[in-house]
């Protein structure tokens, strides 16, 4: 009896070691390491590395026109001096505290503009990582695509050095945190907004959806309006004031706002604006149109603003907050990221950038597992204006706007998997 007592002892103890040894079957591997994840981290890891390849290098020490615009007038303020003069090439027209943060990046300009870079690859890539639960090979497909609607406008972004892909990840913290952490999520979307004044648009579904919640949850929505209020006290007072004093901050809000109202024609009617606002005026005629086809045609651009609006709300209904976790937040905000963008007066062409979210929305909507012919048809258009915007000669024409309208409409289904 005792020899078989300690026989089987040891053969526990021999089976505890070999499973600590770290020795897996393919199955527990698989379980460990899912297939679809593998894939989704190796296509995001490519695609970042592209980008870094193609912008981490400064050839020939010229930086992006902008992004030198704003290193420039971090430059001016901190010599006493104001960056808002209409008589800059590229002039800037961003608050006083996104002067004190491009103020704070490295003084070697080049170096700065690396950092921004990998910031900016940061802000897109990790949402894309880590805020869809990658689950299905179907979802690696939507990713890939999300990558193709949105690639010509992240290389329109880092060519330029704007920031929408910054602002894309603030959107992504304030949806992943809204249900967990909600005075983080509205700090978040707080700092977007007063750090590009027309995005406090965004602020539209998270408002609605907690007040949606308010009557289990109110002191959620306290946190949240706390730290968004927080984010807009901070950005806009706090942080430059201790950057650049008391005084000078009252000066660079004054010019900040001068020079908002001074350039919003001119950036309005440029080229490079796509919004359905600007679209209206240009169908209509252009701004020297006669006064009642402009009237008009804003009002036709009101009107479906509006059901786009409505449709959205009526979607909004059927996301609880509790449903609002991070593997599902993409999905959640996909939709509003294209309509703010649409309906944004200032909505630059490079705004593409949003729609590699888009596909998210999809899966949630569960368009590929429904056959109705108005799907498939939103679908086949989708894919011809997708093409047709790729060429610059056409962007007069507001295919650009009508692109974006559609990626609204057909990412903004009830869901049924989020």
């Amino acid at each position: 009896m005792v020899n078989t007592s300690q026989t089987r002892t040891t053969q526990k103890l021999d089976d505890a070691i070999a499973s600590s040894s770290g020795t897996l079957d393919d199955g527990a591997l698989r379980k460990q390491i899912p297939l679809p994840l593998t894939l989704a981290i190796v296509a995001v890891i490519l695609a970042s590395a592209l980008l870094a390849f193609r912008y981490l290098p400064v050839y020939r020490g010229v930086l992006p026109e902008d992004f030198d615009g704003f290193l420039r007038a971090g430059e001016k303020a901190q010599n006493g001096l104001s960056p808002y003069a209409a008589t800059e090439a590229a002039p800037f027209w961003d608050s006083p505290g996104s002067i004190a943060i491009f103020g704070a990046l490295p003084r070697d300009p080049e170096l700065a503009w690396q950092v921004y870079v990998t910031l900016s690859i940061l802000a897109l890539g990790l949402p894309l990582l880590f805020m869809v639960s990658y689950r299905t090979l179907r979802q690696v497909t939507y990713l890939l695509i999300g990558l193709v609607l949105g690639w010509k406008g992240v290389l329109g972004v880092l060519d330029l050095g704007q920031s929408e892909m910054l602002l894309f990840g603030f959107v992504s913290i304030a949806a992943a945190t809204f249900e967990t952490l909600p005075f983080f999520s509205g700090l978040s979307l707080g700092l977007m907004a007063s750090f590009k004044l027309p995005w406090a648009l965004m602020t539209l579904p998270f408002f609605a959806a907690a007040r949606i919640e308010i009557r289990r949850r109110e002191h959620r929505f306290r946190r949240f309006l706390a730290g968004y209020l927080a984010a807009w006290l901070a950005w806009l007072v706090a942080i430059p004031s201790l950057v650049f004093g008391k005084d000078q901050t009252v000066l660079l809000t004054r010019e900040w706002i001068k020079a908002f109202w001074r350039q919003y024609r001119e950036q309005f009617v440029s080229e490079s604006n796509q919004s359905v606002w600007i679209s209206a005026v240009r169908w209509a005629g252009g701004v020297d149109a006669e006064p009642h086809r402009l009237l008009i045609a804003m009002g036709i651009a009101t009107i479906l603003v509006g059901i786009t609006l409505g449709r959205l709300l009526a979607r909004l209904d059927f996301v609880s907050g509790a449903k609002i976790r991070r593997g599902r937040a993409l999905a959640w905000i996909a939709p509003w990221l294209m309509f703010a963008q649409w309906v944004n007066p200032l909505a630059w062409k490079w705004g593409n950038v949003f729609a590699v979210a888009a596909p998210f929305a999809w899966w949630a909507g569960g368009l590929w597992g429904k056959r109705r012919w108005t799907q498939w048809l939103g679908f086949g258009l989708l894919a011809a204006l997708w093409l047709t915007q790729q060429s610059s000669a056409l962007q007069f024409t507001g295919v650009v706007s009508i692109y974006w309208l559609v990626l609204v409409w057909v990412s903004s289904c009830r869901p049924t998997s989020i």
